[in-house]
């Protein structure tokens, strides 16, 4: 279960931070909000719920990093 839980923009880049579960898929490149295919941007950020553990996305090389 992944759950989206910010959808905003600032500066035209769009920033996302999404909750689920440690085997849960991290979204990678883009993912679809909605009916929007929408690019992650660096700083989009992942909480894995069952952890407490913090990703944020790092765009260039499309990997999660722990915080």
């Amino acid at each position: 279960m992944n759950t989206l839980r910010k959808y905003g923009a600032k500066y035209n880049v769009t920033f996302c931070t999404f909750a689920g579960l440690s085997t849960d898929t991290k979204p990678v490149g883009t993912t679809l909000i909605g009916n929007k295919s929408v690019a992650l941007a660096n700083g989009s950020e992942f909480i894995e719920m069952d952890t407490d553990k913090k990703y944020a996305y790092d765009a260039e090389n499309q990997q999660w990093i722990e915080r």
